[in-house]
């Protein structure tokens, strides 16, 4: 029986000066030890390892062993690397260009294996530079999907799974997008948050066959659990998610499955799976400090 999946990326964001509470990191790993299938991306400032270091050794060092594995089946990402996550369209070139590489040097002191590939963020942290300042710094992938904080600005949606992202200067790298079909589902959400059965369908009706929501949910916070499990014409389509863990510190409101090193029913890695297909694009602004052209793979 042929299988069809919603793919969705589960994650925190935050750090130590905005949410990142005593024990949270400590409920995490424990959730990760008894929900062997959930995955995470990590968005959180980097300066919050030093205090992490400092306030719980133990879970440090745990969190430091679990992202030595960075095969496709590891169970965290690191993702982003901003120093303080600023919007990046309402501050300068320098300063968007210092959070990166600060962030990704406190992030090599810490990890001096690990390498950031992707950024992907909560927040609107974008700017029409940024192609090519997170090619110059290394990064193979973006995201400009920004799920539960579009109060702070959405960038325009395209039905594809991934297309190329061009920068001014002709620096181009390949995104997941927001997707045209994906609207606000409140004055500060999209619909990917969900990741409802109804998106599911309404984005592969769109023509994009491996729909993916996403969350970086804020560390600290709680949030309702739920579970999602569809059959559709006789096709089993399911998002395992399992049951919330006794303390409710940790916002695991689905323990979700898939990070952005999933790989996608075909057995192809995620990414080489996804950038196959882009869309045929226009130049679309998404407010008058932000431009993107989408072209053809």
């Amino acid at each position: 029986m042929r299988k069809e999946r919603l793919y969705y990326v589960d994650g925190y964001h935050g750090g130590v000066r905005g949410h990142m509470p005593l024990g949270c990191w400590r409920d995490i790993l424990e959730t990760l030890k008894t929900n062997p299938d959930w995955k995470l991306c990590i968005d959180v400032e980097p300066i919050s390892w030093e205090e992490l270091q400092a306030r719980d050794p133990a879970a440090y060092e745990e969190l430091r062993e679990l992202l030595k594995d960075t095969s496709v089946s590891a169970r965290l990402e690191m993702v982003s690397g901003s120093y303080g996550q600023p919007y990046g369209w309402i501050t300068d070139g320098e300063s968007n260009i210092r959070h990166l590489t600060m962030g990704l040097e406190v992030m090599k002191k810490h990890f001096p294996w690990l390498r950031v590939t992707t950024y992907a963020t909560q927040e609107p942290c974008w700017t029409s530079a940024l192609p090519q300042i997170l090619r110059s710094l290394h990064f193979d992938y973006a995201v400009l999907k920004d799920p539960s904080t579009a109060w702070g600005g959405y960038s325009n949606g395209r039905d594809a799974e991934v297309c190329f992202w061009e920068g001014p200067d002709g620096s181009r790298i390949p995104v997941v997008p927001r997707y045209a079909c994906e609207k606000l589902a409140k004055n500060w959400e999209t619909e990917s948050v969900d990741g409802t059965e109804a998106f599911m369908l309404k984005c592969m009706e769109h023509g994009i066959p491996h729909p993916a929501g996403m969350i970086f949910q804020d560390l600290g916070w709680k949030l309702l659990c739920r579970s999602i499990s569809y059959t559709l014409r006789g096709r089993s389509i399911f998002l395992p998610l399992q049951k919330c863990p006794s303390r409710n510190r940790i916002t695991s409101g689905a323990l979700r499955r898939r990070t952005f090193l999933a790989r996608c029913p075909g057995g192809n890695d995620f990414w080489c799976a996804w950038r196959a297909r882009c869309a045929v694009g226009k130049e679309c602004c998404w407010n008058a400090s932000v431009c993107m052209r989408w072209e053809v793979c």
